[in-house]
């Protein structure tokens, strides 16, 4: 973890195509405890068999972890297509292990869950500790909290008011080059088709 002074930072995410893995539009002012770029839609993209886990997947948007103790919190709409089940998006503390609050859209309907993946980098599957079920098109908090030890709690909440925690602590790790990261990813099943669903993320908010 960088340990860096905690400051309160606002990353309004870019809109971008992570379909084509590529920035489709960016607008940014700077100032000491200020950062702003323009909302964002996150497009489901394909993912191979090779890809156990996420750690294989290119289409990752994420942040440095700031602090020793921050929280994370996003307000995102999802909007999977109804032609297809497995569409997954969500919000997630990435290293060597990850963890985080995982849309998907089931067979059974769309679900929120609290999942995590060990040795992530050696191919290992991820483990669900906890699931409820979840709208389709409707807003949706999603909140990830550090503590100084970089332990992650998660939690979610209908109104950003009110947060119900769900699943189990996990313990942050570095990845293989830098620390620990937070961020968003989309994906989707190998189907031939450009049809599909996207996540809207109207806001990503770090604060102590």
């Amino acid at each position: 973890m960088q340990g860096t002074r905690t400051c309160k930072k606002y990353l309004h995410l870019c809109r971008i195509s992570l379909q084509h893995g590529k920035t489709a539009a960016r607008a940014a002012s700077h100032s000491r405890n200020l950062l702003k770029i323009a909302p964002l839609i996150a497009y489901f993209r394909n993912y191979d068999d090779f890809c156990k886990n996420l750690w294989n997947i290119p289409n990752l948007l994420l942040q440095k972890t700031p602090a020793d103790k921050f929280t994370v919190t996003a307000k995102v709409k999802f909007t999977p297509s109804p032609k297809y089940s497995g569409e997954r998006a969500g919000l997630v503390c990435m290293g060597l292990d990850y963890a985080g609050l995982i849309l998907e859209n089931t067979e059974n309907g769309l679900t929120l869950s609290q999942t995590s993946c060990r040795k992530a980098d050696k191919g290992k599957p991820e483990t669900v500790h906890a699931e409820v079920a979840a709208t389709v098109c409707v807003d949706l908090y999603l909140r990830i909290s550090f503590n100084k030890d970089a332990r992650c709690t998660f939690s979610y909440s209908n109104d950003g008011k009110k947060f119900t925690a769900i699943g189990e602590p996990f313990q942050a790790r570095e990845g293989k080059w830098i620390g620990a990261k937070t961020g968003f990813f989309c994906t989707r099943p190998a189907i031939e088709t450009n049809d599909g669903g996207w996540l809207d993320i109207d806001w990503f908010h770090i604060t102590k």
